[in-house]
């Protein structure tokens, strides 16, 4: 789960914790044991924006308390238990009777620790957009300020926990499902400095596969007259928490600013678009912004903030926030070990994030005896999963020296293919040996291979009768081979 912090901000607050806000929003928040609960500094002409696009509710009727109106919010699970908890991130959460505005106050009846879980409903006040979480503790009700927990997905930890980094293109992110604040991807490289608007002493990193989407998306742009930067990148969860407080210190009510942990930068395939190299962040009305809508998924990456998705990503519209989800197909390249071994089949150009199969037929004389590169397995068809490009070899060896390798009993050539045939099954081991028999046909011999655990092999001739050879417990692989008498 992941964890918030709020930090309270009254009148009476005095010129030295003012100074410690500023330092808390320096990236220092964990330093600070009052209990706070801030709004947050949006760019002009927003404003109206958040008046009209509050998330949606869910039918039920708004609640009164006093004089303000929480309204129920909806929040989409995204395939979450109902009941993943909300876990408080700061150092210490107030916890009052009713919610609250900055203007107004209500009685504060308690206090919530950092990494305490919290499981309840979504309010946002609707005379100031401010949201709240109303809990049951004990059996009375008691509401928390939205800005001071965070709520990782289940998913997304889940897939931290398998693979490490998330694979790019379905984690979780918007305004209520998140990754842990300490993630942080491990693949992470720097963007060269003429694909950036290049802020003195900044180090501008993103996953390497978005890096080089993104340096070659601007490239293309580039071929036709257009030009646009890399503005903002990866954050770390500890610079969103130093960002977020710092907004939520001027405005409770949040759709521009990203609790930690909520920030598709925190993934690492995400940037915020320039201008050119000064330019401001693009808008609609620029030209590499309408470069973007018509080029952007050819690359890979999609605008997430738009003005008709507000309710479903909790975050009004970003024209500059665009999103690296994959490249739209990747190849997979197979190949043969030795080419001679067997053929292989399906690979090729595979959509992302779908599956291929890919089989292995190995050829007369050969056994298939697994895939190596990017993908090791014994599995044969084989079906992938396909996240990025791969490079995928089939490797076949000799069909006995395969057998022998992997414990088996192999039968390489059949002797009645030569007209001689067996009591039962060449493989049938009777009384501790192999019984066979040949009929006497003339100019041929049948020999037996014994081989031991130590690789030396006996061959042993068997007359045209039948004739039963004991088998030591230490020669545990055998084949047996057929062929014409050598006429001296």
């Amino acid at each position: 789960m992941i964890s918030m912090r709020i930090l309270r901000f009254d009148r009476w607050v005095t010129a030295v914790l003012l100074l410690s806000v500023w330092m808390a929003g320096m990236g220092k928040a964990s330093a600070c044991s009052v209990a706070w609960e801030f709004p947050e500094l949006l760019p002009p002409g927003y404003e109206d924006r958040l008046e009209t696009h509050s998330p949606a509710g869910d039918g039920m009727e708004p609640l009164s308390t006093g004089t303000l109106t929480p309204v129920p919010v909806t929040i989409d699970p995204l395939g979450a238990p109902p009941d993943t908890p909300w876990t408080v991130f700061v150092g210490t959460l107030n916890v009052r009777n009713e919610p609250s505005t900055r203007g107004g106050s209500t009685t504060v009846v308690g206090s919530l620790s950092r990494d305490s879980l919290v499981t309840g409903d979504y309010f946002v006040v609707e005379e100031s957009d401010e949201e709240w979480i109303r809990f049951v503790q004990g059996d009375l009700v008691r509401w928390i300020s939205r800005t001071g927990v965070t709520r990782p997905h289940p998913a997304n930890v889940a897939a931290i926990a398998e693979h490490g980094d998330l694979p790019i293109g379905p984690e979780i992110v918007n305004r209520w499902w998140a990754v842990p604040i300490d993630y942080e991807p491990s693949d992470l490289v720097t963007i060269p400095s003429i694909y950036t608007n290049n802020v003195s002493g900044r180090i501008y990193l993103l996953r390497e596969e978005a890096r080089d989407a993104v340096t070659a998306m601007i490239d293309a742009a580039r071929a036709d007259g257009i030009d646009f930067r890399v503005a903002s990148p990866y954050r770390s969860g500890e610079r969103q928490t130093s960002i977020y407080l710092n907004n939520v210190s001027n405005n409770l009510a949040q759709r521009f600013s990203a609790p930690p942990g909520h920030s598709e930068h925190q993934l690492g395939t995400c940037v915020d678009f320039s201008r050119g190299p000064t330019g401001p962040f693009l808008r609609t009305s620029d030209a590499a912004w309408q470069w973007l809508d018509v080029h952007g998924a050819d690359h890979g990456f999609v605008q997430t903030y738009t003005a008709d998705n507000i309710d479903e990503t909790g975050y009004i519209e970003e024209p500059w926030h665009w999103r690296y989800f994959g490249a739209p197909e990747f190849p997979v390249t197979l190949s043969a070990v030795p080419a001679e071994g067997g053929t292989v089949s399906g690979g090729g150009l595979v959509a992302r994030n779908s599956e291929t199969v890919i089989a292995a037929a190995p050829a007369p004389g050969f056994a298939f005896v697994g895939w190596t590169g990017d993908v090791e397995s014994a599995e044969n068809p084989l079906t992938l999963t396909v996240t990025g490009e791969l490079t995928v070899t089939a490797q076949f060896m000799d069909a006995f020296e395969a057998g022998r390798l992997a414990g088996r009993r192999e039968v390489i050539e059949d002797p009645s293919d030569f007209g001689l045939h067996t009591a039962d099954s060449i493989q049938d081991l009777r009384m501790g040996g192999l019984l066979l028999r040949a009929d006497g046909q003339e100019g041929v011999r049948l020999e037996l291979i014994l081989e031991t655990s130590s690789d030396l092999v006996e061959w042993q001739p068997l007359e045209s009768v039948e004739r039963q050879l004991p088998l030591p417990p230490d020669k545990t692989f055998y084949r047996v081979r057929a062929a014409p008498v050598e006429t001296p």
